[in-house]
């Protein structure tokens, strides 16, 4: 009995102590899940208190306005503001525009129903003409908080003439890079009297609508490429404008006066709380702009991307931190709808993309790596959304791509679908 009494005595206390500690190791990791949430919860709020001398889409009148001098092939002058006669011949001569679906460009006017004319058939023969755009360019340049010193290093293409008459719209889509260097594009929206055909832009959570209609007057909208739009239906008359294409060469963004040193010190003490408390060893952070591949450095960046990662550069360096940029990819496979046509989107827009409903897989990888002058460091690296500074990556928006199946034998409709944003790593 007592031999029994005291080997149980000694297992309780073994139990005791081994108790104490397992409760000692799972206080430790709350306590570092805890500071961890702390440092993401600073490091946002940090971002989040810097602000962008510009904007991602503007918009302003163009007085006094200088006539182009509009010749298109097979017709002659088109004196603005356009009349339904000439806008008639003018349709004669253009060809429906079409759009870029995945790797494919298709003409499908239940998504885009615009005329469009390419350079090589009109000609603007005004001798003022390139003055006049070249000052547009640079109050759009202005707008989207492109450094003034940095003008020089950029130029700009005329890329189409649209025509939008009557039930003419294009459902909600981003530009394509439509030459190296392209990083946006200038509408001119020359005077022609219309109803409707408001331009919706959406980014970062953030919506600006811009309007031309009721009016024969001239404008002009500007907008990063990546920045989601659409021009809704025309109910009357008939909007005419040109599009130029925003190209660099050579950017070279940092902060503007507005980012000041108080901004600095915040994220550096973030970073120094986060160097203390020893916790995960990488963080990731998704910029507001998509990059293509060959934009992927620290001089290339867009807007407040640029000076956030600038402050961010700054501070990593007083406080032995290292950041990376990186391409990130997440891909969702699982069954579906079957569904024909076209979907709505979370925006009450126009969507192509089919509701995932029964998710198989689900993945994150970071496809490239690179340092801050874009050289190569890794590739195709897996990671998790738990190292994301904000909560379920990706969730807000539609997918950039879809492959998807429909019913096959006794298999049901399934779709692979693609997300893809720039991001930054912090590693210590």
């Amino acid at each position: 009995m007592q031999h029994f009494q005291s080997n149980s005595d000694e297992s309780s206390r073994q139990e005791e102590d081994d108790h104490n500690g397992n409760s000692a190791g799972k206080e430790s990791e709350e306590e570092q899940d805890g500071d961890i949430y702390d440092i993401k919860s600073s490091l946002l709020e940090s971002f989040d208190a810097i602000q962008s001398s510009g904007s991602f889409a503007s918009s302003a009148p163009l007085a006094p306005f200088v006539d182009p001098g509009l010749v298109v092939g097979g017709i002659g002058a088109i004196p603005l503001p356009l009349n339904k006669d000439d806008a008639d011949n003018l349709i004669a001569q253009c060809h429906q525009a079409p759009f870029g679906k995945g790797e494919q460009t298709i003409v499908d006017k239940a998504v885009r129903n615009t005329w469009e004319l390419s350079p090589e058939n009109f000609a603007l023969q005004s001798p003022q003409w390139n003055s006049f755009i070249s000052k547009t360019v640079t109050s759009a340049l202005n707008d989207l908080g492109v450094m003034e010193h940095e003008f020089g290093s950029i130029s700009y293409a005329l890329h189409k003439l649209l025509l939008y008459e009557e039930g003419a719209m294009f459902k909600p889509h981003k530009d394509s890079e439509k030459a190296p260097g392209m990083f946006g594009t200038l509408v001119i929206c020359l005077p022609s009297v219309h109803q409707g055909g408001d331009v919706i832009t959406r980014h970062a959570k953030m919506t600006k609508t811009f309007t031309s209609s009721g009016t024969a007057s001239a404008s002009y909208i500007c907008r990063y490429s990546d920045v989601l739009h659409e021009v809704t239906k025309v109910t009357s008359g008939y909007r005419l404008v040109l599009t130029y294409n925003l190209i660099s060469k050579n950017f070279d963004f940092r902060p503007s006066a507005a980012v000041n040193c108080e901004e600095l010190r915040r994220v550096r003490r973030v970073l120094d709380a986060w160097k203390i408390s020893g916790g995960d060893t990488r963080l990731i952070h998704q910029l507001e702009h998509e990059y293509t591949e060959s934009g992927m450095k620290l001089n290339a960046l867009k807007g407040r991307d640029a000076e956030v990662v600038s402050v961010l550069e700054e501070a990593c360096h007083k406080t032995g931190f290292v950041f990376f940029l990186a391409s990130c990819e997440r891909e969702v496979w699982g069954g579906c709808d079957d569904g024909y046509g076209y979907g709505r989107s979370r925006y009450q827009g126009f969507q192509s993309y089919h509701e995932i409903i029964d998710t198989v897989e689900d993945t994150l990888t970071l496809k490239r790596v690179v340092d801050t002058h874009g050289n190569l460091v890794g590739q195709n690296m897996d990671t998790h959304k738990d190292m994301f500074l904000k909560d379920c990556p990706f969730d807000e928006r539609e997918p950039d791509d879809e492959d998807f199946s429909g019913f096959t034998g006794n298999e049901g409709a399934n779709a692979t679908q693609w997300y893809r944003d720039t991001v930054r790593l912090r590693k210590r």
